[in-house]
């Protein structure tokens, strides 16, 4: 896998997706949900990989869609955009909902909140 949006990697059977935009709480863009819908079909027949874990840098684990980059923007967009865009966060969550493989999604935020 080559992510472009986030970081991935593979160790022991387990795929773990980084969010790495802690400066933006490691929100979501249009880019992004692309690439994780399209992530999440690869992993279907990905045989290496026998769970996901999906985490994110920095202080929080992620807080949704950017409001800047997405939410101002569907403002004006036309109503055949607000559905593509429905339609493709709808088909990232199909999409992980049909993967036959354990997802566990956390931050390690509060670990190192405890470590300082």
């Amino acid at each position: 896998m080559n992510a472009k949006h986030f970081n991935y990697s593979e160790a022991d059977g387990v795929a773990t997706i980084k969010l790495d935009r802690p400066e933006r709480l490691n929100a979501l863009t249009f880019d992004s949900y692309a690439e994780l819908r399209d992530t999440f079909v690869a992993l279907r027949t990905r045989e290496s990989v026998r769970s996901v874990l999906i985490t994110g840098s920095g202080r929080a684990f992620c807080s949704g869609g950017d409001v800047k980059d997405i939410i101002g923007k569907l403002f004006d967009v036309p109503e055949a955009e607000l559905f593509a865009f429905t339609r493709m966060t709808c088909d990232l969550i199909e999409n992980m909902r049909t993967l036959e493989k354990p997802i566990v999604a956390g931050s390690t935020a509060r670990r190192a909140a405890r470590e300082r």
